[in-house]
């Protein structure tokens, strides 16, 4: 038996595009044009990628550059937030 809450059901789980936003916030880092732009489709592609089950969400990302060195590398901390209507996680 097919009723049109199925059918309407069906169609509106098909049309209804979630939102989503990103923030990302650099501190003590100078990035050029490409690898912000880099940055920026990475997040871009992972929000995309689990749309449907964060829901409407905002990526917050934070970079920030420690004075030391290690390996002739410098440390950066990266702290992500994501708050969505479904709840909040950080890392």
């Amino acid at each position: 038996m097919l009723i049109k809450k199925d059918i309407l059901g069906r169609f509106v789980r098909t049309r209804v595009r979630t939102k989503f936003d990103i923030q990302a916030m650099f501190r003590d880092i100078v990035l050029d044009d490409f690898e912000k732009k880099r940055i920026n489709e990475d997040l871009r592609k992972f929000m995309e990628k689990f749309r449907e089950y964060f829901g409407d969400a905002v990526l917050f990302v934070y970079f920030k550059r420690y004075k030391g060195l290690y390996n002739c590398f410098p440390l950066i901390n990266v702290r992500i937030k994501l708050t969505s209507d479904k709840g909040f996680s950080r890392s």
